[in-house]
């Protein structure tokens, strides 16, 4: 059978125009205020992790896992063994929506 021709998704329109300050990048306009008191995690290599309330871990699991998972953000990892890893998993890619 025949498939059907998925449907063109049209990229975003983004004025070009540089912002105040810049002389390349435009100015981004978030549809929504910044939280209040701000938090971030850090994830890196093979994971190495810093949670938002600042655990730190490392985690040399296979697989697909959750990084954020929140009304507004979902961020997944995916995490394989490599030759440089010695067999461990280290991050392989990452997924982001929201």
């Amino acid at each position: 059978p025949i498939e059907p021709t998925p449907p063109v998704i049209e990229p975003p329109v983004i004025d070009p125009t540089p912002g105040p300050g810049t002389s390349t990048l435009p100015d981004i306009v978030l549809p929504t205020a910044a939280p209040e008191n701000p938090r971030e995690c850090t994830i890196w290599g093979d994971p190495h992790i810093v949670t938002f309330d600042g655990v730190k871990g490392n985690w040399y699991g296979r697989g697909i896992a959750w990084i954020v998972r929140s009304d507004t953000v979902l961020m997944q990892g995916r995490f394989k063994p490599t030759p440089f890893t010695n067999g461990r998993a280290a991050t392989d890619a990452i997924a982001i929506g929201g």
